[in-house]
């Protein structure tokens, strides 16, 4: 993670909790060398000429992880929104 970041390993230890934590989920969410897999999984795709469709989650498991964070993200965003729309909507009621 210091690596990631740019830090030495004395500023890692140094980091208060609660930012290392922040750091340590961005990471499960966001892997290393997603982006390089990302990049490759797109070249992939247009160079490809095979019979069957190429999976490139399969063939890269972080955007697989990526993908899958995404989704979790989107679906806690559909439901804060739903329920901020209720609360709108009782109180114009009342």
């Amino acid at each position: 993670m210091a690596f990631q970041l740019g830090i030495s390993l004395s500023d890692l230890h140094a980091m208060p909790f609660k930012e290392y934590n922040g750091w340590h989920k961005y990471f499960q969410e966001r892997p290393y060398g997603w982006r390089d897999d990302h990049r490759s999984a797109i070249i992939a795709q247009t160079t490809y000429q095979g019979t069957k469709p190429l999976n490139v989650k399969e063939l890269f498991p972080s955007l697989k992880l990526l993908q899958d964070s995404d989704a979790v993200q989107a679906n806690k965003n559909k439901a804060g929104f739903e329920s901020l729309k209720s609360m709108v909507n009782k109180k114009s009621k009342t």
